[in-house]
């Protein structure tokens, strides 16, 4: 046997064992909320495309599990000058994952502008205040965590404002999507299984059984569809696996 054709054959069957290992990781690792009755959840983001990019499979397994879920998007993206394009993909793309167009908001103010400028705390937690106070069943925050999954300024601006909105409201559960290494970030389905057996205690973890449905609402951020971003969606483990911690616990962690 060729050498070139033994490195095809260990390669698939590499693959097969990724794909039958996944399977029973979905149907055994998978952690949701441990009381479902009753609880209603907001995910913060900062830009149209992060609900696909980052959080596609908590928005996938909160839909299969009839959890209410509402997204506030806190910009229009319009850093190239395309906030109304972008405005309409996300709706789009938002609805083919499952949120209703009357559960979807997003944020358009100067001071919360697409960009490489920091955004204010207090700005951000007055938005999402003021959204959760015209949604009062909202039970449960769930944002980026302090290095921001890509490591954006707006994403980690938001975890620093959700850590100053818990600890004015402790009752209002707060959770992190937990950033993962780089090589494990770039691992697709193999780096979706390093979170899935590396799961931390009390952490959540949202596998998706149906990462073509996150692929597809990807795609209809048509203006964002770029080769990096195809590489992405390709490559990526956040298509695949959410861990996601509380706020008390992610505190812990970085420590």
């Amino acid at each position: 046997m060729k050498a070139s054709h033994l490195a095809v054959l260990l390669l698939a069957l590499y693959l097969g064992m990724v794909q039958m290992s996944w399977k029973a990781a979905v149907s055994r690792c998978s952690r949701s909320f441990p009381d479902k009755e009753g609880r209603e959840v907001l995910l913060v983001t900062a830009h149209p495309d992060d609900e696909c990019m980052f959080f596609a499979p908590t928005v996938l397994a909160l839909h299969e599990q009839a959890i209410p879920l509402h997204l506030l998007c806190l910009s229009r993206g319009n850093f190239d000058g395309m906030g109304a394009t972008r405005l309409v993909e996300l709706q789009e793309a938002a609805l083919g994952l499952g949120v209703a167009p009357e559960r979807t908001s997003v944020v358009d103010r100067p001071e919360l502008e697409d960009g490489l400028r920091n955004w204010e705390p207090h700005v951000i937690v007055e938005e999402i205040a003021t959204y959760i106070q015209h949604h009062p069943g909202i039970t449960d925050v769930v944002t980026f965590d302090e290095h921001g999954i890509s490591g954006h300024k707006n994403h980690r601006d938001i975890y620093r404002a959700a850590r100053r909105l818990h600890a004015v409201r402790p009752w209002l559960k707060v959770w992190c999507l937990r950033t993962v290494p780089v090589v494990q970030k770039y691992l697709g389905l193999t780096g979706a299984l390093w979170s899935a057996l590396s799961r931390k205690k009390d952490e959540l973890l949202f596998l998706s059984s149906n990462k073509d449905r996150a692929a597809k609402c990807m795609k209809l951020h048509r203006s964002q569809y770029v080769w990096f971003r195809r590489l992405y969606v390709f490559f990526s483990s956040y298509m695949h696996a959410n861990p996601i911690l509380s706020m008390e616990n992610e505190a812990m962690v970085s420590m």
